[in-house]
């Protein structure tokens, strides 16, 4: 952060300081501990006479600059703590006028009164967005929110055009369009699945039957039937237009992440905490003879490639694996990431792989194995050392 004459500058670190430099020098005027494990974010008072630290404990300090010290709140300590109450503290700026703190975390930026430390206001427009998905004509987005509801949004103009709201009464942690673009899936902690109507925002049905929170609801790709994974350790196959349960997928021994479909609907995929993924087939609900093995932690996301012949697995262990989908082989394991996976996903031609992480990250990946060309003096001797084999 610059002063407001840009003479001053601070800098903030992870080792838990902060610095003050002349700027014109490049000189270091004072070094600060910021309280916190790491200083996330720093600012300048508008007479840049104070500071602001925003930490990793969730905490945002006011410090005097010309002695080093924190200035504490009217109560005691922190300006803001929310480390207490399990709040989130990103960064954290002055007003203009120097009477206010803003700050930003989780899913609000919160104001705050510099001389009282009381709270303002809150400003919380949609909870923290758990889950986002196009309509299939690229026009509209849909949202899963932990306010517990969904909105519906005009990609072009970024606006909400309807809140799917009345419905869940707990987190929504998934929400997707059906092929067709004319409905919505929800699936929330509240153990239900609901289906909507994309045009108008109607309820149109729910289903139940998880005996705890559903973590990811899916359409085939014909849009006849869904597929959602709960914490229950089952996932399950419904019939989206009757309602009715057509397969309880049980086996594993933890909470499922996730579930999907292959393209032809034939078998699932479902990643649990049990560290395993397995393939299903679709209409016996039985699963096939072999496990998907080989991570050591969650498996977050599964995807089959567009043919079936391939499946994919995320993990917190910071992996993605490819797998032969017909033998349960590993046939890549990819290590890149340095934080938990979050997603896996197959490009439309199989050929390559996206991964999301923790780490801020997304990797695209060869989905077959390969091998650097060997160099034009290696091909030579291996042809001569051919010939005299002969």
């Amino acid at each position: 952060a610059l002063s407001l004459d840009g003479q001053l500058a601070l800098t903030t670190c992870a080792d838990g300081t902060f610095r003050l430099w002349d700027v014109d020098a490049a000189r270091l005027v004072r070094e600060l501990v910021g309280g916190a494990e790491m200083v996330n974010s720093v600012a300048f008072s508008p007479d840049g006479r104070h500071a602001l630290s925003a930490g990793s404990d969730n905490r945002v300090r006011r410090w005097d600059l010309e002695t080093g010290k924190e200035i504490p709140a009217p109560g005691g300590g922190a300006l803001v703590d929310l480390s207490a109450g399990g709040g989130v503290v990103w960064s954290a700026d002055f007003s203009p006028d120097g009477r206010y703190v803003l700050t930003v975390g989780g899913s609000d930026a919160c104001l705050w009164d510099v001389e009282s430390g009381d709270q303002t206001m809150r400003f919380s427009p949609h909870g923290a967005v758990a889950s986002a998905h196009f309509s299939p004509d690229g026009r509209l987005v849909v949202t899963g929110s932990w306010d517990n509801t969904a909105r519906i949004w005009s990609a072009e103009t970024g606006l909400a055009k309807l809140k799917l709201a009345e419905g869940h009464h707990q987190f929504v942690n998934s929400a997707v369009f059906s092929p067709d673009g004319t409905k919505v899936l929800t699936a929330s902690d509240d153990k239900t699945v609901k289906l909507w109507d994309a045009n108008t925002g109607q309820l149109l049905r729910t289903f139940e039957g998880h005996d705890a929170r559903v973590r990811s609801a899916r359409f085939s790709a014909d849009g006849t039937h869904l597929l959602t994974a709960s914490n229950d350790k089952t996932a399950r196959i419904w019939d989206a237009e009757t309602q009715d349960q057509l397969q309880v997928l049980a086996g594993h021994g933890q909470a499922l992440l996730d579930a999907a479909f292959s393209a032809d609907g034939r078998r699932v995929i479902t990643a649990s905490e049990d560290n395993t993924a397995r393939i299903w087939d679709a209409e016996t609900g039985e699963p096939l003879p072999f496990r998907l093995e080989g991570h050591t932690a969650s498996v977050t996301s599964v995807a089959f490639s567009p043919n079936g012949k391939r499946a994919a697995t995320a993990s917190q262990d910071h992996t993605a694996k490819i797998w032969d989908a017909e033998t349960g082989k590993e046939i890549l394991n990819l290590k890149g990431h340095s934080e938990e996976l979050t997603v896996v996903a197959f490009s439309p031609d199989g050929h390559t792989v996206l991964t999301g992480s923790l780490d801020g990250t997304l990797i695209l990946w060869l989905a077959s194995e390969w091998r650097k060309p060997e160099p034009a003096a290696a091909l030579k001797s291996n042809r001569a050392a051919a010939v005299a084999s002969r």
